[in-house]
């Protein structure tokens, strides 16, 4: 071997070290590849499950003892009827709220707010529990929130009730012969790690009437 050729052939680098350090770079890029897809593709099936869960009323969704319970246009197009409430002294009311669970999956129900019922609300009515599983509210700025114990599950095609006890204590903050409607209620559910507030149609507000129908004209 020559001088040229014995310097040519010590300064050669050898060509497998390079081909190892890409590989292994192209294994950490594939497998972080593989960790994101299946982090959207579990996202994508809460989603999937959660898409077809959906708060509703039934026929009756409120009844009340001391109390008359009517319709009226509702506010949002007077093509929809809203639940009118004659409020007095003494009256208790049951709201009724249906979760239906259309999708594939069991979904979990994890709490119930009740918008503008928080304690000393405009309307002078108290939630004290919801039915099942929901015995203590807490306050959020205007409105009560019921944790539910459990864990209450809604099954793939099944239909939860929840129950809600209204109670009229007789000193609200309106004027007589006036009205208050808003959506009362929302729900929370989960599924696999994701998270939804639900709430009824638009068009589905209770008012309440603070007066007699007659005696107000």
């Amino acid at each position: 071997m020559t001088v040229l050729e014995d310097e040519i052939a010590t300064d050669t680098p050898t060509p497998s070290a390079p081909r190892r350090r890409v590989g292994w770079r192209a294994t950490v890029i594939a497998l972080a590849g593989l960790a994101a897809a299946g982090c959207v593709a579990w996202q994508l099936v809460a989603g999937a499950a959660l898409g077809g869960v959906t708060v509703l009323y039934d026929a009756q969704p409120i009844t009340c003892t001391g109390a008359e319970v009517g319709v009226m246009p509702a506010a949002i197009h007077d093509e929809f009827l809203s639940q009118v409430v004659q409020l007095k002294h003494g009256a208790r009311c049951e709201l009724r709220i249906q979760v239906m669970n259309d999708g594939w999956a069991e979904v979990q129900i994890d709490a119930v707010t009740l918008r503008m019922l928080a304690a000393g609300n405009a309307t002078d009515l108290e939630v004290p529990f919801v039915n099942p599983n929901g015995s203590a509210g807490v306050v959020e700025g205007q409105d009560v929130v019921f944790a539910l114990q459990g864990p209450l599950v809604v099954g793939a095609g099944e239909l939860q009730t929840l129950e809600a006890p209204l109670v009229y204590g007789g000193d609200p903050h309106h004027m007589e012969c006036t009205s208050t409607s808003w959506s009362i209620p929302a729900v929370t559910v989960s599924s696999h790690g994701q998270t939804r507030v639900l709430e009824p149609p638009a068009h589905s507000a209770f008012a309440f009437l603070f007066g007699d129908v007659e005696e107000c004209g």
